[in-house]
């Protein structure tokens, strides 16, 4: 939906509804999401996705979005890195997960690119009902390549089960777990 719309929407409503940030016209916001649901459904990349909605983004953020390639590969990575961890989270909730595996371990890709919480998070272990989870659910932020780990208490109290979560929250609009 566009973004004056999206903007009179509860925080709630928000998780799932789909709007393309500089863009306006409704069937090009349709295009890019036929184009993600297309990379998720059938493992096509950056590229492909590029591919298929590129120009027509770079045309209507012509003058008023700087570096449109980097802008792509965050809609692309961000939306991509969100439904994959809906999915995981969807399957880690499962009451019988649950019961089997009650602890969750967050995991960070570590490189030049990691934010400094998300380097602060990395590891952390907690039970999958802890508060932390509520503002720490990956994605954190735009372009967030964490991910989590269902762990079973065995795996949990070896690897080291956090005392005290680390001090860090996702970014405004990040961080909670899907509904």
């Amino acid at each position: 939906m566009p973004k004056a719309e999206y903007d009179a929407l509860t925080d709630e409503a928000k998780k799932r509804a789909f709007t393309v940030a500089g863009t306006a016209q409704l069937d090009l916001i349709a295009s890019v999401q036929n184009a993600l649901a297309s990379a998720l459904e059938q493992g096509t990349d950056l590229e492909a996705f590029k591919a298929a909605v590129g120009e027509k983004l770079q045309a209507e953020w012509v003058g008023s979005k700087g570096n449109p390639a980097s802008r792509l590969e965050t809609i692309f990575r961000t939306n991509v890195q969100s439904a994959y961890n809906a999915g995981r989270h969807a399957e880690a909730t499962d009451p019988d997960t649950l019961a089997m595996r009650p602890y969750w371990q967050f995991d960070a890709v570590v490189d030049g690119r990691t934010t400094s919480g998300c380097k602060v998070a990395n590891g952390t272990i907690l039970p999958a009902d802890h508060a932390w989870w509520r503002l720490n659910f990956p994605p954190r932020h735009f372009n967030c390549r964490a991910t989590f780990h269902p762990l079973t208490r065995r795996q949990a109290a070896a690897a080291g089960i956090a005392p005290e979560p680390p001090p860090v929250s996702g970014a405004e609009g990040f961080g909670a777990p899907p509904t």
